[in-house]
């Protein structure tokens, strides 16, 4: 009866399959001893999950007898991560999502191929291989960097912890920068102008176009789109985004703008000042809103009918594809591809191209960026053409 060891686990944790049982069946040598158990199931991958666990709480029965050394598992030093990052969180360091983008990461990426291990068996072999997975599966090299580099971070929490002497050798992965296309000024007018022309036109095609999900496409779509552009706000940001977080504000100066206080981010959660044109679109989306039985304090300012928040901004990225598709804009003249995030790129921009002397800390603060991202990301598309004025222009004496 052919027995198989299971990859990166120790050869005295075996699967094989009895010839009168269609379940395969783990067993584990140890002190010369045999532990035996089915998994009851059918499918080697499936069966080889339930060994993995069956392998670890065999070992922590093992160790409370006294018969076995306690052996270092990667998924107590992930659970040691998660509670240090619920601390950062609690004292503000950090946005809130941190513990969810890393419990999302563990769960989904890592916890099948190194949860169960010993932290002292994970070496250069181990994780190039774990790469390469990641690579087949279509991942793209960011993604595949962050879930690295939650693997680095747990493991460092192991040699804090004594129970690992050093962090093995990382494979390397390259980062393709892939800049999302953004919209002129002239694009941007164009863009707005394709709503309004998508939500009024008669003809069959375009009725049927508007109609995303069963949900029609109206003139929200339209102020999304401008405020959006005016706010320097990510998407991800407008999900949970209430009237409750936007301030409007009128200085001394009668400077006026809005002050927006996200509940969360993706980075941090000072609060974001708008363009002035920002405050006359959010009165009319209000407005709108409130012909509409909403509008209120706590409702959300964008589809607030749907208290499925990741189902909203779907449903506006959605809607936002039908409209640069109805536009003939999903591409750049260069070929790159825009998205949703494309508005935030816009936002930037402009203040970059259309701003008097805008100081680059100040705009890369106020969008909850860094300088560095503004010119590694943002500013990638920014020419010496594009300030021709400014970049000819002389001090006086």
């Amino acid at each position: 009866m052919p027995t198989f060891t299971i990859k990166g686990y120790p050869a005295v944790l075996r699967l094989f399959r009895p010839p009168d049982s269609r379940f395969w069946h783990v067993r584990l040598f140890h002190a010369g001893r045999m532990y035996k158990k089915t998994t009851k199931k059918e499918v080697r991958k499936d069966a080889e999950r339930v060994a993995k666990q069956w392998y670890v709480e065999k070992q922590i029965l093992l160790q409370s007898a006294g018969t076995l050394e306690a052996t270092p598992i990667f998924d107590h030093f992930a659970q040691l991560v998660f509670a240090e990052s619920e601390s950062r969180i609690k004292r503000g360091e950090r946005s809130h999502r941190l513990v969810s983008d890393e419990k999302h990461i563990y769960e989904k990426n890592v916890k099948e191929s190194f949860g169960y291990l010993s932290v002292v068996d994970i070496n250069y072999k181990l994780l190039d291989e774990f790469v390469n997975k990641l690579t087949a599966r279509g991942l793209a090299s960011a993604s595949i960097k962050r879930i690295l580099s939650f693997i680095s971070k747990t493991l460092k929490m192991a040699m804090r912890s004594d129970q690992l002497d050093k962090l093995p050798l990382f494979p390397t992965v390259s980062l393709k920068q892939d800049v999302r296309g953004w919209f002129t000024m002239e694009e941007y007018v164009k863009l707005r102008n394709s709503v309004r022309d998508l939500v009024y036109s008669t003809e069959p095609e375009d009725v049927k176009l508007r109609k995303v999900r069963g949900t029609k496409i109206d003139m929200e779509m339209r102020y999304f789109i401008i405020f959006m552009v005016n706010t320097f706000l990510r998407p991800s940001d407008v999900k949970p985004l209430q009237n409750k977080h936007i301030e409007v504000v009128r200085d001394r100066e009668r400077n006026r703008y809005l002050r927006i206080n996200t509940p969360s981010s993706k980075t941090s959660n000072t609060p974001i000042i708008s363009m002035a044109v920002a405050v006359d679109v959010y009165r009319r989306l209000r407005e709108y809103q409130s012909d509409k039985g909403f509008g209120h304090q706590d409702d959300f300012v964008f589809l607030p009918q749907y208290s499925d928040r990741s189902f909203a901004l779907e449903m506006l990225r959605r809607q936002f594809n039908v409209v640069m598709e109805y536009a003939g804009m999903k591409e750049t003249a260069a070929g790159q591809n825009r998205t949703i995030y494309s508005l935030r790129h816009t936002a930037i921009m402009l203040r970059l191209i259309k701003g008097n002397n805008v100081d680059l800390l100040t705009l890369a603060r106020n969008a909850r960026t860094s300088v560095e991202m503004i010119d590694r990301f943002y500013a990638r598309h920014l020419t010496a053409e594009m300030n021709l004025e400014k970049f000819q222009s002389v001090r006086g004496r």
